[in-house]
């Protein structure tokens, strides 16, 4: 009900610009409601919806305002159970979305098939605008290092990707390094937490040696290589 009063006031707003509901279990519903209020607002720029166990549906909603809303520009939706559906949902959001620069999808469940969708959002004819995203703790895997790598190409908008303990062995690491050595924006990546050997980890922190126009930093620090 709460959740849901919130969202009809959010459809009229023209004041409030941060709006912090973390850990209120707000649900897919919830979620729905305050999606349903983002669609027609017109100020709000930051929203905070981390551990309110949204699940795919809640998240589906969320990539269907996204694609409506033009003023927010950082959301936090983090722990929230989202998988591959939802995954999808949010890319095809941020696809037509020319105005959200930070996404926190951290410790989720988006899995390679996730890493895929929210791959495609950077696609050549998209407009997302994302400069910094988390995919932190969701067990994309080699796949789906594989899968989002492509996505790191020259014309990717992203300046920091976060990519900690997501069972990223040797095979996803080569993808990866692969495509950030040939790319010119993002200037911080963190892969620390995976299962990458040694030689990946020099590969890796080696792009910041020989891209003189792309990583900075490369936080690489704490992988369990496992042979």
């Amino acid at each position: 009900r709460g959740a849901g009063q919130l969202g009809d006031a959010l459809a009229y707003n023209n004041a409030l610009v941060t709006l912090m509901l973390q850990g209120n279990e707000i649900g897919p519903a919830g979620t729905g409601a305050v999606a349903k209020g983002l669609e027609n607002n017109g100020a709000l720029t930051t929203l905070g919806l981390g551990f309110n166990r949204m699940c795919d549906e809640g998240a589906e909603r969320l990539g269907a305002a996204l694609e409506r809303n033009s003023t927010l520009t950082h959301l936090d939706i983090r722990k929230n159970e989202i998988g591959p559906v939802g995954a999808a949902g949010l890319g095809a959001g941020l696809a037509k979305n020319g105005t959200l620069a930070t996404l926190d999808l951290g410790d989720n469940r988006i899995a390679s098939e996730g890493a895929q969708a929210l791959a495609d959002a950077f696609a050549e004819k998209s407009l997302c605008a994302l400069t910094s995203l988390s995919l932190a703790f969701n067990k994309i895997g080699d796949e789906g290092a594989q899968r989002f790598a492509p996505a790191l190409g020259h014309r990717c908008p992203l300046t920091s990707l976060d990519l900690r303990n997501n069972d990223i062995f040797d095979q996803g690491a080569t993808h990866l390094h692969k495509q950030l050595g040939q790319n010119s924006t993002i200037k911080h990546v963190s892969i620390q937490g995976n299962k990458m050997g040694q030689l990946s980890e020099l590969k890796l922190f080696d792009v910041t040696e020989r891209n003189k126009h792309g990583v900075r930093i490369m936080t690489v620090q704490n992988n369990f290589c496992v042979y």
